[in-house]
């Protein structure tokens, strides 16, 4: 019941988040709100701009692999803002902070989405590994600042930022949200080195450069290599370089470098049987880093990989195949979305025994799967 003498508080809408796709449909939508006058009055670049000028600028800039996807609020059905992360800015590269921006779309502004939007953002984040979200607002911008000292970001004062196409720094201020205190890691009971293990992860292009010895006695170590075909193979740098460009001049493929905040390269995920007729994909990995094996990098990988799947490449499902005895693999897929569709029978030899093979998949709208 609400007291004497007061209102009952409306509760905040019920929203959700998706990652945007690469197509015209979505990108018109944040062109549309980028250009809103108001948005642009609180922007750090407050130009109007050519549909020309963005969809080229959308392609190149808004699928970077290095943080999670850009992700438009859905209220029901309806497209009603979008959220878009970024490296920030003001914090060390081995941090683990994202920067993040949001715009409601004009109509629908005033009903408390924005506050919404950024607690679905940060449990996404959260789930990803990154450890803090900042976020940059001009001094003047009253709606903001109210909002994120809402949604629980503490106010650490003035700073001034580089922006591209700008002459001059630009005064903000800066607002920071941990992630990392009473989350995921406080709760499982964790030890502070643990914690420290679990850094951001996210995934970076793989070109033959960034083969190294370490990667190659990764791929010649039987424990890490166990549960795949490459275990049936003796590798060297250059047959490693070589492998890394023909998956890069695959169109059916995608490769990346796993990488964990205060790291480095941990690992390698792959994309491969790309379908975009018909929108599925199958997903690999390994974590080459024994040492950080059971601290959850699997899963934020796969979560990062999903991401850019279903955002980039606009796919709607992927699938992964695991040895049965893998259970290491099978946990990492069920906590990132998956769910078992289909096993198949002594399909596969794990030393002297056969096992089954699990297919596990996950769709973009989880509701299908």
């Amino acid at each position: 019941m609400t007291p004497a003498g007061h209102t009952a508080r409306a509760p905040l809408p019920r929203c959700r988040l998706r990652p945007i796709r690469r197509d015209e449909e979505d990108a018109r939508l944040i062109f549309a709100w980028r250009n809103d006058p108001m948005t642009r009055a609180h922007s750090f670049r407050g130009e109007e701009k050519s549909w020309s000028d963005f969809w080229p600028d959308y392609l190149a800039n808004y699928f970077d692999a290095g943080v999670p996807a850009a992700q438009i609020v859905m209220e029901g059905e309806a497209p009603v803002g979008f959220v878009g992360f970024e490296r920030a800015r003001l914090a060390p590269e081995n941090a683990g902070a994202v920067e993040i921006s949001i715009n409601i779309a004009p109509d629908h502004r005033h009903r408390g989405l924005g506050r919404r939007s950024l607690a679905e953002a940060a449990a996404l984040l959260r789930t990803a590994g990154w450890r803090e979200v900042h976020a940059l607002v001009k001094p003047d911008n009253a709606a903001s600042l109210r909002l994120f000292a809402a949604a629980g970001y503490a106010d650490r004062g003035p700073a001034r930022v580089a922006v591209e196409g700008v002459e001059f720094p630009v005064e903000v201020r800066r607002f920071v949200l941990p992630l990392r205190a009473g989350g995921r890691c406080a709760r499982a009971g964790l030890s502070p080195t643990t914690r420290a293990a679990a850094g951001a992860v996210s995934l970076a292009p793989y070109l033959p450069e960034h083969v190294t010895e370490e990667v190659v006695r990764w791929l010649n170590d039987p424990d890490v290599v166990r549960y795949t075909e490459a275990r049936y193979v003796a590798h060297t740098a250059e047959s490693q370089r070589a492998y890394v460009a023909a998956a890069n001049g695959d169109p059916s493929a995608r490769l990346w470098r796993i990488m964990v905040a205060g790291e480095g390269h941990v690992g390698t995920l792959r994309l491969s049987s790309i379908d975009r007729r018909h929108g599925h994909a199958r997903v690999a990995l390994i974590v080459g880093r024994k040492d950080l094996w059971g601290q959850g990098i699997a899963q934020r990988a796969i979560a990062a990989a999903c991401g850019a799947a279903i955002g980039e490449l606009g796919l709607r499902k992927l699938l992964a195949g695991i040895y049965a005895s893998n259970t290491a693999s099978l946990r990492a897929f069920a906590k990132a979305g998956f769910v078992e569709e289909a096993r198949l029978a002594r399909q596969y030899r794990d030393g002297d025994e056969l096992v089954d093979g699990v297919i596990m998949s996950r769709f973009a709208d989880r509701a299908e799967s």
